[in-house]
């Protein structure tokens, strides 16, 4: 069965997914000790919250491209979000196919930073966030199917912190309804 992964148990209704904790550090450990002890694991969706930039809030979105936003060595001569000395590429393109319509695809930009000052934003339209790219990059090493829907609970704006607070009962009941047709693999 596909592993439902999520940050925090709020972000998701009605399922028990497997809860990283936030930011990149935590979502690393805790999906590669999973996907350690569990190596057959079939695909690992992420279901969780996002600011939207460009987006409108209350959106689902189906990311396609994961990219590691606060990674900065410009001055030693790498591009932003590249790792210096790593072979792995700065972003990620998921490979698992979820066929949910009306979902909006755009790129998610991973930070471990909860983007609220617009200077500090890649452009739109994306979402913010702070685990995807570290997820897609386990499930990378690993060779499990990686995928990710996030749900827009605010604009990354001075407000984020009180509408992401306020988004997330509708964000988790939206995205216990898209785990149910992953799982069900009947999309509505």
């Amino acid at each position: 069965m596909v592993l439902l992964v999520s940050a925090l148990a709020g972000e998701l209704q009605g399922f028990d997914p497997l809860i990283t904790g936030v930011g990149k550090v935590n979502a690393a450990i805790t999906l590669t000790r999973y996907l350690t002890e569990n190596p057959k694991t079939p695909a690992v969706v992420n279901l969780g919250s996002a600011g939207g930039v460009g987006l409108a809030k209350g959106s689902l979105i189906k990311v396609d491209t994961f990219w590691q936003w606060d990674m900065r060595c410009e001055g030693l001569e790498f591009k932003r979000g590249q790792t210096p000395f790593d072979n792995h590429p700065s972003h990620l393109q998921g490979d698992y196919e979820i066929n949910i319509d009306g979902l909006t695809e755009a790129d998610c930009y991973t930070s471990d930073q909860f983007l609220d000052d617009p200077a500090l934003l890649p452009s739109g339209p994306c979402v913010v966030e702070m685990e995807a790219f570290a997820l897609a990059k386990v499930c990378r090493i690993f060779e499990v199917p990686f995928a990710a829907i996030k749900y827009v609970t605010d604009a990354a704006d001075g407000e984020a912190g009180d509408d992401w607070q306020e988004g997330l009962p509708s964000c988790a009941e939206s995205l216990g309804n898209v785990a149910e047709q992953i799982l069900s693999g009947h999309p509505e």
